[in-house]
């Protein structure tokens, strides 16, 4: 059971990562199609995101009182349904009210599916299950962009790809009812539990104990960064730069984030030592390039960029869930939400930085956000402690 439940968990992070991917993937046809203004262009992935914070928000008073699987497939759900009705809008107000349902489904799948995994896995393990469930997240977001653009090249009207996506879907919602039914008839110990309840000022506590506040500081910055890159990076390369691997620069991005997933549980890297030493890297190397107007060189910039931050949030997640093993969903559900929070606000002021001083500024304060995250992380305080 533990290897089925798994394998759902890994089919159901394919399924969140082809719908993250899309909004990149398909701005500029987003743009073209409503027409909306500069300042408004990134108000899906913002929206989408303030969809998630409630959804999240929603979790702390859901905590113990809703068997995980079954939050898990309300989220799944409302995914599927609501991305028909980003595909059936015909008007930019529709298509926003859309990509905010689908970003509350979005929420609850992106906490669940960590704590799942916090709950089957444990020390070694655990780091390595993790980081494997996020490559298998880089390998989707990766593949995706070149899937949507095949699609479309052969035919496939743009909004129709969310039908697509909403159909694999389904097919997960079955698997997961399927992994769930079975899962309470064997009656195993190596399952996802279900946490106590707890009140308001028991969740607190937890919340602002110890290292954990500068954790959620941490993936906020972490989520302004690559909510940023993934909302916008596309459009740099196609319009600002007027080049032509638009169509596959987030594939270069995702590539990166996916080897370094892949390679961090083999190299032996002391975690203390990479979370306040890759945002470092990442910063300077994608900051690098930007003086550049080439495509070429933004795009290799950005994947090397990834493989340096690739692995950041997979550990940081372990690392909230190692501060909360009785209740891992509290700690995922905090640090999504916070990641959900920066990714939120990237989108909308990358969007200010296109209609004022240029996006390439706008990039420029991405790679400031990404140094500042392992500055954070480089407190004493809190580099002892992850210690």
């Amino acid at each position: 059971m533990k290897k089925l439940t798994t394998a759902a968990l890994f089919g159901t992070m394919v399924f969140l990562s082809f719908i993250t991917a899309v909004q990149g993937a398909l701005l500029t046809d987003i743009i073209n199609f409503f027409h909306p203004e500069s300042s408004a262009q990134g108000l899906p992935v913002f929206l989408a995101s303030v969809g998630g914070m409630v959804s999240l928000a929603s979790t702390f008073f859901l905590i113990g009182r809703l068997p995980k699987f079954r939050l898990l497939e309300i989220g799944i759900m409302i995914c599927c349904v609501f991305l028909c009705g980003v595909a059936l809008a015909k008007t930019f107000f529709l298509f926003l009210s859309a990509w905010f349902a689908v970003g509350i489904g979005i929420g609850y799948m992106d906490a669940l599916i960590s704590s799942c995994i916090a709950d089957l896995y444990t020390g070694k393990d655990a780091t390595r299950t993790m980081c494997n469930l996020h490559t298998t997240a880089g390998i989707s977001s990766m593949i995706a962009p070149i899937i949507y653009s095949a699609l479309k090249s052969a035919g496939v009207q743009w909004n129709h790809l969310y039908y697509v996506i909403s159909v694999f879907g389904l097919f997960m919602f079955a698997v997961m009812i399927l992994v769930a039914n079975k899962t309470l008839s064997s009656h195993t110990t190596e399952t996802v539990h279900t946490e106590n309840k707890m009140n308001f000022q028991e969740t607190v506590s937890h919340l602002i104990s110890g290292r954990f506040p500068f954790l959620l500081l941490a993936i906020f910055m972490h989520g302004i960064f690559l909510g940023g890159l993934n909302s916008w990076l596309t459009h740099y390369v196609s319009v600002t730069l007027n080049g032509k691997l638009g169509s596959i620069a987030l594939s270069f991005l995702f590539f990166g984030v996916l080897i370094s997933r892949f390679l961090f549980p083999f190299t032996g890297f002391d975690r203390t030592k990479y979370l306040s030493r890759a945002g470092f890297l990442a910063g300077i190397v994608f900051a690098a390039a930007l003086p550049f107007s080439s495509d070429v060189v933004v795009c290799v910039a950005a994947a090397l960029c990834a493989l340096c931050f690739g692995a950041m949030i997979p550990c940081l997640l372990n690392e909230a869930c190692a501060d909360m093993p009785e209740t891992t969903l509290l700690a995922t559900t905090s640090m999504v939400l916070c990641l959900y929070l920066g990714q939120g606000l990237a989108s909308p002021i990358l969007g200010a930085f296109e209609k004022g001083a240029g996006l390439r500024y706008g990039m420029f304060f991405c790679s400031g956000i990404m140094i500042l995250t392992s500055a954070v992380l480089s407190i004493k305080k809190v580099h002892g402690e992850i210690e």
